[in-house]
């Protein structure tokens, strides 16, 4: 009984949120004209499963483009994402490791760490924005944006380098930073996920978010900024606090809406994450 009433509350819900953000609207992307002003460059990258949102997230995706006149905006579906990995890391054994896993965020996480290694730039979840304008966020010599979670790392960073970090408590959030190519916080991350994908190749997992925040999202980023720091990599970074000094979007108006076509991965349970 217990089951069916709570499918019946999450039916409500579903029609409650329908009849607000439908119909549909498509993401574009935007191009403006790039220039040299700062090492980072002004590009900001997305990816979601496809091109449409509902109509609130449409809205907020739009303030977050206004909030930001000199950046371009690129968006990749599932499709193009897909393309890009294989067009352009496919003799990376990264891109085995994307066509293997069984999470479309896995996928995300891969893609975003890969297209600003490759071009350098932004990148942004498509349910996530800032209030302030990237570019003003940093030094224009700066190679690096980065910022905290709010949630607590249950390890802390070698003593030695404890200090370097703003927040050395938190996690590093990678639902929005931005580099230079090549950047070794990038490099590295993606090399880790390449000698840990044995350790989850084919393992069932009862809490498969879990599992994923270590292999490819914040758990497996915190270690690998973590590493390339205490080999003592000093490249000017900006670090932004906890949520970029608490200016950044977590969720934006609107973007729940987006769970209507794909479930969100946090409620599967019991599941291999990558074959």
């Amino acid at each position: 009984m217990r089951r069916f009433l709570n499918e019946l509350n999450k039916k409500r819900i579903e029609r409650k949120i329908s009849q607000k953000e439908l119909p549909w609207q498509t993401i574009k992307n935007i191009y403006r004209p790039q220039d040299n002003s700062q090492l980072i460059p002004k590009n900001i990258y997305q990816t979601w499963e496809n091109k449409l949102v509902g109509k609130n997230h449409y809205k907020s995706i739009q303030d977050f483009i206004s909030v930001n006149p000199d950046l371009s905006f690129h968006y990749f579906d599932k499709d193009e994402r897909d393309f890009y990995i294989k067009e352009f890391w496919g003799s990376h054994f990264i891109s085995e490791i994307y066509s293997r896993a069984k999470f479309g965020q896995i996928k995300a996480d891969i893609f975003r760490y890969c297209i600003l290694a490759e071009r350098g730039g932004y990148y942004f979840d498509i349910s996530k924005g800032c209030k302030k304008q990237l570019s003003k966020l940093h030094n224009p010599n700066a190679t690096a944006l980065i910022s905290f979670e709010s949630n607590y790392c249950g390890i802390l960073p070698d003593l030695e380098n404890i200090y370097f970090f703003q927040c050395p408590e938190r996690y590093l959030l990678q639902w929005g930073f931005g580099f230079i190519a090549n950047h070794p916080f990038l490099i590295r991350t993606i090399d880790n996920i390449c000698k840990a994908y044995p350790i989850f190749k084919g393992k069932l997992f009862s809490d498969p978010k879990s599992a994923l925040i270590s292999f490819s999202a914040t758990g497996m980023f915190t270690k690998s900024v973590r590493e390339v720091i205490k080999e003592g990599f000093v490249d000017p970074i900006c670090q932004k606090g906890i949520d970029f000094d608490g200016e950044g979007i977590f969720i934006m108006p609107g973007s729940h809406a987006r769970y209507l076509m794909f479930p969100d991965y946090a409620d599967r349970k019991n599941e291999i994450i990558v074959e």
